[in-house]
């Protein structure tokens, strides 16, 4: 009879490890899953923050941008809207304004090429964005680009200059760089259009 008792407790003995095991296991296991789940939520909550990030700057860029051309129109309204008053706003972009390893990604895509979003359905470059595409207004006049093109032909004229649009930054070939599609170059190219 004391020959039995032993093996139970042989038994019992070597049963109490495999559920201590088996139970660390699921532990474990549970401890995963939960770090798992708190990882997901850590990546998502960072990338909302980027994005958020990211759109904050573009905003800023944004607004500095509108102030620069802003203050190009008030230039040129201090100095009597002549056209030679008017040729820094005509010439003045994102790329003058902001600097030029600045750009703006004005959809917030993540990817800097055109956009044709903004400007009701006027294709511009994000690299380069011409502040008559945004100061449409300046000294009681419209300004675009046919007006902005008639304001540089008549003061390179003046001064016996040949036209000078590729010095301007807003040439077919860096539009065509950016992605633009045929008729956004069509459009682009009656700026760059000769002045005669």
């Amino acid at each position: 009879m004391t020959t039995v008792a032993p093996m139970r407790r042989s038994k019992k003995a070597t049963e109490k490890p495999i559920e201590i095991f088996i139970a660390l296991f699921i532990i474990l296991a549970v401890s995963l899953l939960v770090l798992r789940l708190f990882q997901g939520q850590i990546s998502q909550a960072t990338e909302e923050l980027g994005q958020a990030q990211l759109e904050q700057e573009t905003q800023a860029m944004y607004n500095s941008f509108q102030q620069g051309c802003s203050e190009a129109c008030t230039a040129a309204a201090s100095r009597g809207c002549t056209d030679q008053a008017l040729v820094q706003l005509c010439v003045s972009s994102s790329r003058s304004i902001l600097g030029s390893q600045r750009s703006m990604d004005l959809d917030n895509n993540q990817d800097i090429g055109f956009n044709t979003l903004t400007y009701g359905g006027i294709g511009v470059c994000e690299q380069n964005i011409p502040c008559f595409m945004e100061q449409t207004q300046c000294c009681n006049r419209n300004i675009n680009l046919e007006t902005c093109r008639q304001i540089l032909c008549r003061y390179w004229g003046e001064r016996g200059l040949d036209d000078r649009f590729d010095a301007v930054g807003f040439t077919v070939a860096d539009f065509d760089a950016c992605g633009a599609g045929n008729d956004e170059l069509a459009f682009w190219h009656g700026f760059q259009a000769d002045c005669s």
